[in-house]
């Protein structure tokens, strides 16, 4: 280590304190040696260290600043552990309320799976706590009548003969040819032409104070426009003026807007909406696809015909049955676009809304008197509610009870042996 005078000077205290290894202290020895003035600030030093040795030889503390000194001492050491104490109890609260919240969350999560809650109370109709209460209506066997109306034969015969799709089958004989049976029909693609196919529908809602006699009219219009009940269903009963009528019309397309037009007059209508959806496109293509298909399974029939192996005759027939599927699924697609095409759906809500009484205005002393009863029985309801609750859960406190006591002595037991320690 190569020593000059600031080295020498900024080392100079540890060299007093012994804090330097032996070949610092050995280069600053020689450096003193060398230099005058780092020498005798070297000697300076040593002789202060040493006077200041000598001072202390002799001399005593009173004995009231020493008892003081340790009072002040063992007054600091005690407030420190108070203060620590302090905090430990603080965070054993904590700690037991936390505690506390955790076994009673596990001890709930624990038993909510057995008591199936949302079939544990009564069911009870809504409540708003003023004179007109309102309710949900569940109709019973006694409180609706549920009727449908089968499809009119003549319908379907008119529905058939306007689809004019015939239907193809092949069928294997015992001596391994195909015969084709096809029903006498027009061809998909000359029946389509280049007509656009659009099927309509409508969605009504209507609100009505003469139920039974919209009903009738009601029916009266069906027949009038040729029309039939796919599906029909009313609920409710007179006396509460609840009845409720839900239909799907089947409609011939050409007479659907004159038909909305005259249905619109049998009450108030809520929702109107009508739908138009192309499907040109879809239709004719299915046809194209029909025609090369029927036209496939001429030339398999042709090909089966002509067949010299018993494998070939397999793989054709195969091939014939394939082509067959997909036939009649594409007809069948077919035949019901085209009954929709004939006949649009009316889906059609019918409800019965009674008469609005009016109610006189309540003062503030009938107010008040009605909002106190209202109360008193709504804290009857809790009550018997929360009774129905305790029976419940009574028989299952019997396995969780001592289960929640088990976990809450073990904690305490925990956390009484970690105060210990501490």
């Amino acid at each position: 280590m190569e020593m000059n005078c600031k080295t020498f000077q900024a080392n100079l205290d540890a060299y007093i304190d012994s804090e330097l290894d032996r070949k610092t202290r050995r280069a600053m020895e020689e450096h003193a040696a060398a230099c005058s003035e780092c020498g005798l600030l070297l000697n300076r030093a040593m002789e202060t260290v040493t006077l200041c040795a000598e001072l202390n030889e002799g001399l005593t503390v009173p004995l009231e600043c020493q008892a003081a000194w340790r009072r002040a001492v063992r007054e600091e050491a005690e407030a420190k552990q108070q203060m620590r104490a302090k905090r430990r109890s603080h965070r054993g609260v904590w700690v037991r309320a936390l505690a506390g919240v955790a076994a009673a969350l596990v001890l709930f999560f624990a038993i909510a799976p057995q008591l199936d809650l949302d079939g544990l109370l009564p069911s009870r109709s809504s409540w708003d706590g003023g004179r007109n209460r309102g309710y949900e209506y569940e109709a019973s066997d006694r409180d609706y009548e549920v009727y449908s109306d089968s499809v009119s034969p003549s319908y379907m015969a008119a529905g058939s003969t306007m689809m004019g799709m015939g239907a193809s089958a092949v069928k294997l004989e015992s001596d391994g040819s195909i015969q084709q049976t096809t029903t006498a029909s027009t061809d998909a693609s000359k029946q389509s032409g280049a007509n656009v196919v659009v099927l309509r529908s409508a969605t009504r809602s209507i609100t009505t104070k003469e139920f039974d006699a919209d009903t009738l009219y009601l029916d009266d219009l069906v027949s009038e426009y040729s029309a039939y009940f796919e599906s029909r269903r009313v609920t409710g009963n007179a006396e509460d003026a609840s009845r409720l009528l839900k239909a799907v019309i089947r409609v011939p397309s050409e007479s659907l807007d004159n038909f909305l037009t005259a249905l619109d007059v049998l009450g108030t209508v809520t929702v109107r909406e009508e739908y138009a959806e192309d499907i040109t496109a879809d239709y004719n293509d299915v046809a194209a696809r029909l025609q090369v298909l029927r036209s496939e399974l001429d030339q398999l029939n042709t090909m089966n015909e002509r067949a010299k192996s018993v494998s070939d005759l397999i793989e054709i027939n195969e091939r014939a049955n394939e082509v067959t599927a997909e036939i009649e699924a594409y007809e069948s697609r077919l035949r019901d676009w085209n009954s929709r095409r004939s006949y649009s759906a009316v889906t059609l809500t019918l409800t019965e809304k009674g008469e609005q009484v009016d109610t006189p205005k309540l003062t503030l002393s009938e107010r008040m008197k009605e909002a106190f009863e209202d109360s008193i029985e709504w804290l009857k309801e809790f009550g018997q509610d929360l009774a129905v609750f305790g029976a419940a859960l009574l028989p299952r406190l019997v396995v969780w009870l001592p289960v929640a006591i088990i976990v809450i002595v073990l904690l305490r037991v925990a956390f009484g042996r970690r105060k210990k320690k501490k």
